[in-house]
């Protein structure tokens, strides 16, 4: 195969390195099919896709590298990784880490499944020959070597050589750039320490069982190397940082069978992910103004990787089966992008006191030289007889340059002096910060109390919400109650209005048929009396007639009176009786008329009676239920205006706690700022005093940093002689390794 044998290394530009590994087929994979859907070109830099699910053709990615199945562990190491530690080793940030599906290899590349196997171990354990190796090499120079070890799980950050720290937080500041606050670093001297570490840090990584994976990683793990050197000649210095990172595999759960805690990683570990690729997206997109490093904890860690002070190189681990071709194509397509992100690398030096003495010295030295020249050549001017030039015909480039070259010696005066003035006023500073720090301390304690106050405080807060909310509830009700009762009243109202209606019809009812028997009643008199005055004209005719008849006639006198006063007699019983009869026939109707009028009266009485009593047993109840609903709308209206003033108080409350937790907030980062100065000073009195009592007695001390003992190595020969005399097995072990890296 093309990457069979050792690749040569592409010189480091500011674009990121990306490789592509693909691994074997594994077990599951095999009983699907023993198939492969990839193929690898001779160019040792492509692999071609034959498609068979997410369409049909073939896919071609190119990549700096590209290793086949076959591929060794040592020739990924020298082929990618060994490149970014030999750049740290000259003062350079450098990254590493792995990227690709679930059980892919990304754990096998970076670590191995053995550390101390020379077949097996990955890419951390490589690290640590390369880095003693440079050191034995280095001549005149002193190393400092410090490790630590963290992972990302769900989102916190926790250490993995000390786990008592968890839920570290990431800063950034001027001197350090992003960096872990609080977590452990521990120095080394020695390859085999370094390694304890590296296997300390592994056993305390979080796994679980998946389909995919019997040991799946289910966490991002971030190895960190800190490598200072310091030349014994110009007592120049810079520090080197180097991150191995093993990122957790993208997860389909369908395939994994994640359930429960697994799949609540599985979410996690698939959300950082997706972060990572909207930030490499974001760097290469051209037109996107902000990244968003922010979004995850990961990208926060993996700042200056990605497109900052860092010379990076990207391992995507990928499955060559068909059962994973979609996954497949994602990581190599997330490669591609990866692979247009241009890092801006700088060497990471800063001047000594030593340094700077130097420079002092030599300006000082050129100085001295410069003033015997001029001396030497007014000399000769004067022996020759040759008038010197005023001040004034001086060339004022030179005079510049002079002034220049003054200034330039002042600074750097003024540079030492700075330093040897900070060098009185650490140990006073040291004791202001103590004072400081107890202070700060005092601080917590309040804070502390404050929160737990606060905590009270939106407890009852909640507590008055939920009391607010049940009489709501029980003043809702109450209405619900009033309006139905009121719904009931309105009914009754109009059933009683109905009523009153019916009685008034009932009544119109009564009156009516009387009227008319009444007005019947008159009529019928009036006929009679039409009768009775017809009959009365018919008499007065017929005695008109008679008397006409009778004094026509010769009749006798006496006969005619009798006829007469018969008739009269007649006519006389016959109006008694017909007087009579009227008189009795309406005399008996009035006064059954009368009765009826009188029953009639009496009912219309009692139901207007009955009618009175309802209506002011309504009113009554009316009032009382408007009165109640006044009442009640008063309460309601009360209730609303505390709640609302409730709320208003609440949300008053909350930007209160808001602003108490900013303030407590601030007052955390100053601590932690603090603290790092802290910190920083202890590390820069510690190691000022180290170079002072070196310039002066010769004498190395070793002063204790993050709570660690500071190892210098001595470089070179001095390495292993040093490593002889103080620690046989670390000897025979970096013996070992020196023979077989000459191998």
């Amino acid at each position: 195969m093309a990457n069979r044998g050792k690749a040569p290394a592409r010189p480091l530009e500011g674009n990121i390195i990306v490789s592509c590994r693909f691994r074997p087929l594994n077990e599951r994979e095999k009983e699907k099919s023993m198939e492969l859907n990839v193929e690898f070109p001779s160019d040792g830099k492509t692999v071609t896709i034959n498609q068979q699910f997410e369409g049909f053709g073939q896919q071609r990615f190119n990549f700096d590298f590209v290793f086949p199945p076959s591929t060794e562990q040592k020739i990924v190491y020298e082929t990618t990784a060994k490149q970014i530690v030999d750049a740290v080793m000259e003062g350079f940030n450098g990254t590493v880490f792995a990227y690709g599906q679930t059980s892919s290899g990304k754990t096998f590349t970076m670590a191995g499944p053995d550390i101390y196997d020379e077949q097996l171990k990955g890419i951390i354990p490589r690290m640590v020959f390369t880095v003693f190796d440079r050191i034995s090499k280095a001549e005149d120079m002193e190393f400092l070597v410090k490790v630590g070890f963290c992972e990302i799980y769900n989102e916190k950050i926790k250490d993995l050589i000390d786990p008592t720290r968890k839920d570290l937080k990431v800063s950034e500041d001027k001197a350090r750039g992003v960096y872990i606050s609080g977590l452990s670093e521990h120095y080394v001297d020695s390859g085999e320490g370094l390694l304890k570490f590296m296997d300390l840090g592994q056993a305390n990584r979080e796994v679980a069982f998946t389909n995919m994976n019997a040991g799946s990683s289910r966490s991002h793990s971030i190895f960190i190397t800190t490598i200072n050197q310091k030349s014994s000649i110009d007592f120049s210095e810079k520090t080197g940082k180097l991150f191995l990172v093993d990122l957790a595999g993208s997860e389909k759960v369908g395939k994994t069978g994640a359930t429960g805690k697994t799949l609540e990683e599985a979410k996690n570990i698939n959300k950082s992910l997706t972060c990572l690729g909207k930030v490499i997206m974001s760097l290469t997109d051209g037109t996107s103004t902000h990244v968003p490093y922010r979004d995850s904890k990961l990208t926060r860690v993996l700042q200056d990787s990605l497109g900052g002070n860092s010379k990076t190189a990207l391992i995507i681990t990928c499955s060559p089966s068909p059962y994973n071709e979609s996954e497949t194509i994602g990581t190599l397509r997330f490669g591609i992008r990866a692979k247009a992100i241009k890092n801006k690398p700088k060497v990471n030096k800063e001047f000594t006191v030593a340094e700077l003495k130097i420079m002092l010295a030599r300006a000082e030295v050129a100085i001295m030289q410069k003033d015997k020249r001029i001396q030497e050549f007014e000399d000769l001017l004067k022996k020759h007889n040759i008038v010197l030039p005023t001040e004034g015909s001086i060339d004022q480039r030179a005079e510049e340059e002079e002034n220049e070259i003054l200034k330039e010696l002042k600074e750097t005066k003024d540079n030492l002096n700075i330093e040897y003035e900070k060098n009185e006023k650490f140990q006073a500073e040291l004791s202001e910060l103590q004072l400081v720090y107890e202070t700060l301390n005092e601080n917590l304690k309040n804070i502390k109390m404050k929160n737990e106050e606060l905590d009270e405080l939106v407890k009852y807060n909640e507590e008055q919400l939920e009391s607010s909310n049940e009489t709501n509830k029980t003043i809702g009700f109450e209405l619900n109650q009033i309006m139905t009762e009121k719904s009931d009243l309105e009914k009754r109202i109009e059933n009683l209005i109905f009523e009153l209606e019916n009685m008034k019809n009932f009544k119109q009812e009564i009156a009516t048929p009387i009227m008319r028997k009444e007005t019947s009643e008159i009529i019928t008199i009036d006929s009679e009396m039409g009768k009775f005055k017809s009959l009365e004209l018919k008499i007065l005719q017929v005695e008109d007639i008679l008397k006409s008849k009778l004094s026509s006639t010769d009749d006798p006198t006496q006969l005619r009176q009798l006829f007469i006063q018969s008739l009269v007699e007649e006519r006389k019983m016959i109006d008694e009786h017909i007087f009579q009869k009227f008189l009795e026939n309406y005399f008996s109707e009035v006064e059954r008329l009368n009765s009826q009028v009188s029953q009639s009266n009496s009912k219309y009485q009692k139901v207007m009676n009955q009618l009175s009593a309802d209506q002011k047993k309504i009113k009554n109840d009316l009032e009382r239920e408007r009165f109640q609903v006044e009442n009640l709308t008063f309460l309601y209206n009360k209730l609303s205006n505390e709640k609302t003033n409730f709320r208003i108080e609440q949300q008053l409350g909350k930007k209160k706690i808001e602003k108490l937790l900013d303030i407590q907030k601030e007052q955390n980062e100053e601590i932690e700022s603090l603290k790092l100065n802290l910190d920083e000073l202890t590390s820069q009195l510690s190691a000022k005093a180290l170079e002072m009592v070196e310039m002066t007695q010769n004498d190395e001390q070793t002063p204790t940093v993050y709570s660690n003992v500071r190892k210098p190595i001595k470089g070179g020969s001095k390495f292993l002689a040093g490593m002889v005399g103080s620690d046989i097995r670390n000897a025979k072990f970096f013996q070992n390794f020196l023979k077989k890296a000459d191998d």
